[in-house]
C-alpha cells in the first residue's frame, strides 16, 4: 500500500493496495474521521498491513489489521496504543448510523479502543456503525469491492 507522504492530511488520500485476490484503491477521508484516517495512514506508512492476513471474513465484513504474528515492524509500537473515537460524520448520522457498503471502519472493544483492527463493510446492516468507534474513515473506489473484496468470502 502506498499513500501520499504528508504528515497531517486534510484532503482525501488514495491508497493503492495489492492483495492475494487483486489490487484495490481506497480513498481515505480525513474529513469523515480525522483521527481514524491519520492512524490508518500512519500504519500504511509503517508497512503494518504488508503480509498480514484477514482476521474475520463473513457475509457482512472483511476484517484485517490484527497482528497475530510476532513481527518486528515500527507499527508494533502504535499498534498497541488506542486512539479516541471520532464523532460520527453527518452522512453516517443521516443514515441512522449505518455504515455503507465499501466503507472502512475500525473494530473495537469499547469506546476509544481503536488501534489497528479494521474492516471493510461488505453487506450493510442495522448493527454495523452503531458503536461509537464504528466511524467510516475510508471507502473502496472503483470496482474494488466486486472484483477483490467480495472474493475473500465464498459463502
Amino acid at each position: 500500500a502506498h499513500p501520499a507522504q504528508a504528515e497531517e492530511v486534510e484532503e482525501t488520500v488514495r491508497v493503492h493496495c495489492t492483495t492475494t485476490k487483486g489490487e484495490i484503491d481506497i480513498d481515505v477521508h480525513p474529513e469523515w474521521a480525522p483521527l481514524g484516517a491519520k492512524r490508518y495512514l500512519d500504519l500504511v506508512r509503517m508497512e503494518h498491513f504488508n503480509n498480514i492476513g484477514l482476521g474475520r471474513v463473513n457475509g457482512d465484513i472483511v476484517q484485517f489489521g490484527e497482528d497475530w504474528q510476532d513481527r518486528d515492524t515500527p507499527s508494533v509500537v502504535i499498534r498497541h496504543q488506542n486512539i479516541q473515537d471520532d464523532p460520527k460524520p453527518p452522512d453516517q448520522r443521516a443514515n441512522k448510523n449505518m455504515l455503507k457498503r465499501g466503507q472502512l471502519s475500525y473494530a473495537g472493544g469499547g469506546p476509544n479502543t481503536r488501534s489497528a483492527s479494521i474492516f471493510f463493510v461488505v453487506k450493510p446492516n442495522m448493527w454495523l456503525g452503531r458503536e461509537p468507534w464504528e466511524v467510516p474513515f475510508a471507502e473502496v473506489v472503483g470496482d474494488g469491492m466486486e472484483r477483490v473484496v467480495d472474493q475473500f468470502y465464498g459463502g
